[in-house]
């Protein structure tokens, strides 16, 4: 299958001379690689080029036949190639056959690549119909980060060719190696690159004549831009290898590369969608078109599969939500559902070992050492150096050489795969993963057999990690010893515990106890399994019967009990609502109010609430935190509104969109006040 780059920009960004670098560092690597050259105003080429529009069509000649400027010219040649693409097919036809990489210079009007719809059609029609698997990669030149109101203009631009082009994208400031000459930026190159808090580029235009005139209308564009999340740059040396590498490597790894996949939100997936809210369409007519391209199988053991099919890029991603957290623990077994996560990718029988019939009786005397040691420090003797503590070390040695670290991982990661994770809080424990979509069975065999029969190998290490992990977080944070108890005070159920567990109860688990939890809580009805992106559901439906529908639920699943939709969150019956404590990073205070239950209706109201008070740094966290008293304004209101429908797109909109500053006034008197708050008081540790 054919791969290619989509190379835009505007004028001077260095488009020609990053397919000329492009060229000769593919060629150094050895990887074979084509110039197409689409821009019929190009007439001096620096690289060697395998196919040239000149051949069909020049600027020149349709500007003297048809006394067209240069831009009608440049939109005349674009249509006029659109209407030839059996020109274009046969050209590169051959370069198709041997997979060549393909490299397309495209012209450098921005109409072309935002507004215009000739070079969308004949992209996709290399994509579609074609099956060249291309990445737009959109240049921008570092001067423009010199100047608030230019890189403003920069982000409106690269934002707008991704929503009109609709393909996998990465953003590029060109030039980096003269950012020294332009002078000194603003702020740090990363506020640039990640596009981060965009009130500060409100603020230092304020000093601007174009900035105090257009104030409003700059803060309204960063809305906009930070409303969508999309943005990022890759900065770009062309003459530095390690720079291209990182460019080259910015396209199969970053968020861009997996086709917008996993950070656009979700209405931008649809093409063909009626409505969407940047159309001025319903936000509520977007969700049932959501709904609508959302297909589903359920398997008879109750396993359920929630497909979305978008073929723009060969790739599919995967999550598996499993319906078991830390709430679920029972008291002195702490950090059982993280455990298990860190145990996830582990392995069976057949993955992860180099001989399972070695390595399985070992594990098993591994265990009974284990439980041996544990007795013995139960009974008041410090193992040490024991026989016991060598024996446990010598076996756990010896079932180490025979396991193959991370098999898993990298038995997906030679297919392609890219982002394999998983998370854990105290409700659901979930998985994720991106993978060419040829290599979906592969997944979907790996996936089935590490759920039926998993080897929880190399646990007793795995401790050690999680151990650390919880010094980290939890003993070396200047607050963390404090938040975790003032936790345990404030929440009298399971949410009072932390997700990571507590020390003493991970260091007494071994592998019954985690199989027991595991077959407790994991089951075919215990999980969804979400898949997005070039995927059919007729071969979802085929692949779950082939590999999950011999899973039996198991007889000791232990079935979650539904929660009543008006249970608040429980705080202490009787007592001071306070905690007192120390801490190295005192003194501090912590206010917890107790929300409604996250399936109550003022929920969705309380999660606005949040935005209002902490979500920019337009919040009310940096002017005035009294909601009851002063609502929200119209302006304030309807950036919230408007920022809500992107991430809400799953809750029910109807409350969004009729919500007033008056039923936020009313949720927030009813919540904020202090016979609803629990109040933490660190002190200073006195040396």
């Amino acid at each position: 299958m054919p791969f290619g780059q989509w190379i835009v920009g505007p004028p001077g960004s260095g488009k020609t001379t990053y397919c000329n670098g492009l060229q000769q560092y593919l060629g150094l690597l050895g990887r074979k690689c084509a110039i197409v050259n689409l821009d019929p105003a190009n007439d001096v080429l620096p690289y060697e080029c395998a196919v040239n529009i000149s051949d069909l069509i020049t600027l020149e000649e349709v500007q003297t036949h048809h006394k067209l400027g240069p831009n009608g010219g440049l939109i005349f040649c674009m249509e006029y190639l659109q209407e030839n693409l059996d020109w274009l097919k046969e050209q590169i036809d051959p370069l198709l056959k041997d997979g060549i990489y393909l490299i397309f210079d495209c012209p450098g009007q921005v109409e072309l690549f935002t507004l215009h719809d000739s070079m969308k059609v004949i992209a996709e029609t290399l994509m579609n119909k074609w099956h060249v698997r291309l990445a737009v990669v959109h240049l921008v030149d570092a001067h423009l980060c010199t100047d608030a109101s230019k890189y403003m203009s920069a982000l409106l631009l690269s934002l707008t060719s991704m929503l009109h082009l609709e393909m996998p994208h990465v953003n590029v400031l060109s030039k980096m190696d003269m950012i020294q000459s332009y002078g000194q930026l603003a702020f740090n190159l990363d506020f640039y690159t990640e596009v981060q808090d965009l009130s500060y580029l409100v603020k230092s235009m304020e000093g601007t004549l174009f900035g105090r005139r257009f104030q409003k209308l700059t803060k309204g564009l960063c809305e906009v831009v930070e409303d969508f999340g999309l943005l990022s740059f890759t900065p770009l040396m062309v003459e530095d290898k390690a720079s291209m590498k990182q460019t080259e490597a910015a396209k199969l790894s970053r968020r861009d590369a997996l086709g917008l996949l996993s950070v656009t939100p979700l209405w931008l997936a649809s093409r063909d969608a009626a409505a969407t809210p940047m159309a001025g369409g319903s936000t509520q007519n977007f969700a049932g078109t959501l709904e609508q391209r959302v297909q589903e199988v359920t398997l008879p053991n109750g396993l359920q599969f929630l497909v979305l099919q978008r073929t723009n890029a060969p790739i599919v991603s995967c999550h598996t939500h499993a319906n078991v957290g830390a709430f679920d623990e029972v008291t002195g077994q702490t950090g059982m559902a993280h455990l298990l996560e860190h145990m996830a990718f582990k392995g069976t029988a057949r993955v992860g070992t180099r001989d399972y019939a070695a390595e399985a009786p070992l594990l098993e005397a591994l265990d009974e050492a284990f439980y041996e040691l544990r007795e013995t420090e139960a009974g008041g003797t410090a193992a040490g150096s024991s026989p016991a503590a060598q024996r446990f070390a010598r076996l756990i040695r010896q079932a180490g050489d025979l396991s193959v670290s991370n098999g898993y991982g990298a038995l997906l990661s030679r297919a392609g795969a890219v982002g394999l994770n998983a998370s854990t809080s105290h409700d659901a424990t979930k998985f994720y993963i991106s993978l060419p979509s040829n290599k979906l069975e592969l997944w979907f065999a790996l996936e089935a057999e590490r759920f039926q029969a998993p080897v929880f190998r190399e646990l007793y290490t795995e401790k050690q990690v999680v151990a650390e992990e919880r010094r980290s977080r939890v003993e070396n944070a200047p607050l963390g010893r404090y938040q975790e108890a003032f936790a345990r005070a404030c929440l009298t159920n399971n949410y009072g515990r932390p997700v990571i567990g507590y020390s003493e109860d991970v260091a007494k688990v071994g592998r019954r106890e985690l199989q027991t939890f595991f077959e407790q809580h994991y089951g075919p009805r215990a999980l969804t399994i979400a898949i997005v992106g070039d995927v059919t559901i007729e071969q979802v439906d085929r692949l779950a019967h082939k590999y999950f529908a011999d899973w039996q639920q198991p007889t000791t699943l232990v079935q979650a009990a539904p929660s009543p939709l008006e249970e608040p969150l429980p705080c202490p019956s009787s007592g001071p609502m306070r905690f007192d404590g120390a801490s190295p990073a005192g003194p501090a205070l912590l206010q917890a109010f107790y929300r409604p239950n996250m399936q109550a209706k003022e929920s969705t109201v309380v999660d606005v609430i949040s935005d209002v008070l902490s979500g920019s740094r337009l919040s009310r966290l940096y002017s005035n935190l009294d909601l009851a008293a002063s609502g929200p304004s119209p302006a304030e209101l309807q950036r919230i509104k408007k920022a809500a429908k992107f991430a809400l797109v799953d809750a029910d909109l109807s409350i969004i969109e009729g919500l007033s500053a008056e039923d936020i006034r009313s949720v927030s008197a009813e919540m904020f006040n202090p016979n609803n708050c629990f109040t933490g008081y660190v002190q200073p540790l006195k040396a």
